[in-house]
């Protein structure tokens, strides 16, 4: 054969190789994230949609684990709630909590009951992201043993209640004008006007002009504005921002003028972290660092019987002294975490009390559970796992297993 006609062989073979080749990637399909789902069997599992987090720390003691559902479709919640409700039935599990408002999440409980009547059930749901008619079939479901709803804008309410236990007045709330015409933002400020009336507090909203920018700009608005409504009364001054940029003009302002930031108003754009970033940056706060002299002269303040104190208790230790230092004990209020989480984290607490009794599997509303579910020793129980102040109340259901939950923020 010719060194030609070789070529055209051996040009041609190739060609046919890399066709194949390229055909069988083609036809080799990468598994979905529901094939691959595959959650760690504990004695408590919880589930969620939205990626809560979980402070793991305080749960050192319980066997738990924690999955997030990626859920993208109703065809793809069908299948997550089969494989979940296979998951806990086909092992010896003792509770299983679902955060999060799914309608396909949710029927798990449902399919759990029927096939092992004696696992603990416990929902977590936010009243605002779930449809009406959802919350309230949630709300009636007798195949849930104990369910925590709460409302993720009334966290915002009670700011007109902190600001009168420390003494406001008169409490100004700075936003933008893009962000006051956001709905969520004004459904927070008419509760906290409505707040403010029942308790003889005046509250104004200001609105910053689009002249004025982020930065320096911005700083010396807000030292104009606030300096002027301060005056020589700081201590019944209260002072509130709509974004993590007003906020921080108002925490660094506060410095000096030693007026109160009972909180902050969260809209549509932005989570609890990036205002919690602003009080870290303004008090320079380490969150993450767990070996800094601070933290460890907190470990020491424990005794070798106590437990370690948890990331959180150190963080909101270091967090109060950095303010203490700066003369403002009980002057600024911030939610260390959000309602989600500490909703969350509270089914937790409270499901590893539960689960905590010697029999294998909950068979029931035991002595302790009936003893749970009652409000003084919710709250007890909860405040002291999580150093969170949480009010429960009876949700406005027939189903007495629900309540409803207000976080407030921590002041320090």
């Amino acid at each position: 054969m010719k060194l030609k006609n070789k070529r055209w062989v051996i040009s041609v073979a190739i060609i046919f190789s890399l066709c194949f080749a390229f055909v069988g990637c083609s036809n080799k399909k990468e598994k979905s994230s529901v094939e691959t789902f595959d959650p760690k069997v504990a004695d408590v599992m919880l589930f969620t949609k939205s990626g809560v987090k979980i402070d793991k720390d305080i749960f050192d003691d319980l066997d738990y684990s924690h999955t997030d559902v990626p859920i993208n479709s109703d065809k793809d919640g069908e299948k997550y709630e089969k494989k979940i409700v296979d998951v806990v039935t086909n092992n010896n599990v003792k509770a299983v909590i679902i955060s999060g408002e799914d309608k396909n999440l949710l029927k798990a409980f449902d399919d759990i009951k029927k096939k092992n009547p004696g696992i603990l059930t416990i929902s977590v749901v936010d009243e605002l992201k779930g449809s009406e008619s959802d919350i309230s079939m949630v709300k009636s479901n007798p195949n849930i043993d104990l369910g925590f709803i709460y409302n993720s804008e009334k966290q915002n309410e009670v700011i007109s209640e902190i600001s009168k236990n420390m003494g406001v007045k008169s409490l100004y709330v700075y936003t933008k004008a893009k962000e006051n015409s956001d709905p969520k933002i004004s459904r927070e400020i008419e509760g906290i006007n409505k707040e403010a009336q029942e308790l003889n507090m005046s509250v104004t909203t200001i609105v910053i002009p689009d002249s004025v920018e982020n930065g320096k700009s911005m700083d010396d608005y807000l030292k104009s504005e606030i300096s002027s409504k301060v005056g020589q009364n700081p201590s019944t001054v209260g002072v509130v921002g709509t974004d993590p940029e007003i906020m921080d003009g108002v925490l660094k302002l506060s410095k000096d003028m030693k007026y109160n930031v009972p909180g902050y108003i969260i809209g549509a754009k932005y989570k609890n972290d990036d205002f919690k970033k602003v009080y870290e940056d303004v008090f320079n706060l380490v969150s993450n660092k767990e070996d800094n002299e601070e933290n460890k002269s907190i470990k020491k303040e424990k005794s070798d019987e106590e437990k370690e104190p948890s990331k959180m208790d150190i963080y909101t230790k270091n967090l109060a002294k950095s303010i203490d230092k700066l003369g403002l004990r009980g002057k600024i209020g911030m939610y260390p975490r959000s309602n989600s989480q500490v909703a969350t984290d509270m089914a937790l607490v409270i499901s590893s009390e539960i689960v905590g009794v010697k029999s294998p599997v909950y068979t029931g509303y035991s002595d302790l559970f009936a003893q749970v579910m009652e409000f003084e020793n919710l709250t007890e129980l909860v405040n002291k796992n999580l150093n969170s102040f949480v009010v429960f109340e009876n949700a406005t259901t027939n189903a007495d297993f629900f309540r409803n939950i207000t976080v407030y923020p921590d002041i320090f």
